[in-house]
């Protein structure tokens, strides 16, 4: 069974955390491994300097997972065009007169070809749109990552100074 404090360790920069005993103005400091050569120094918080610690740690899991979903939902949309565009190709190559259903739901209804051809050319057209809006948002995304990062490196960094 893995030591939680080394993952704690590997999570969160290899802080190591004064925990509150029971009586006031005791202290314990949580053992953990030293750094490897040439890794990361540790950095003692107290109670206020871990909560914002925790914080900026919190802002940038966020921001990441944010990331992610602006990842999925920009693949989501790219497969449903890709569909889109295949599924106009071939009936493009279908004569006028050809019946062409439309599903919905778990039934088809019969939809004349230009209509179909509208309804796929809106849909790319939205996709579009909304790919180009996650995009900018998903730039916007990144800054604030970049920035939180940032925000923890001289967060730790001036912790290091004053220890």
């Amino acid at each position: 069974m893995p030591n939680k404090w080394n993952y704690v360790k590997r999570k969160l920069i290899l802080i190591p955390f004064y925990f509150q005993d029971s009586s006031p103005g005791t202290s314990q400091e949580v053992a953990t491994p030293s750094a490897p050569p040439g890794g990361r120094q540790e950095v003692y918080l107290d109670d206020e300097a871990r909560e914002i610690f925790m914080e900026l740690s919190q802002k940038i899991q966020s921001t990441r997972q944010r990331l992610k979903i602006s990842d999925m939902q920009i693949d989501q949309l790219t497969s449903q065009n890709k569909r889109a565009k295949l599924t106009e190709a071939e009936i493009e190559g279908l004569p006028v007169a050809t019946k062409v259903y439309q599903g919905v739901g778990r039934m088809f209804i019969l939809e004349p070809m230009e209509k179909i051809k509208r309804g796929l050319e809106v849909k790319m057209k939205n996709n579009t749109e909304k790919i180009s809006e996650i995009v900018s948002n998903k730039e916007v995304l990144e800054r604030h990552l970049g920035e939180n990062e940032k925000n923890m490196r001289e967060f730790l960094a001036s912790k290091q100074r004053n220890t």
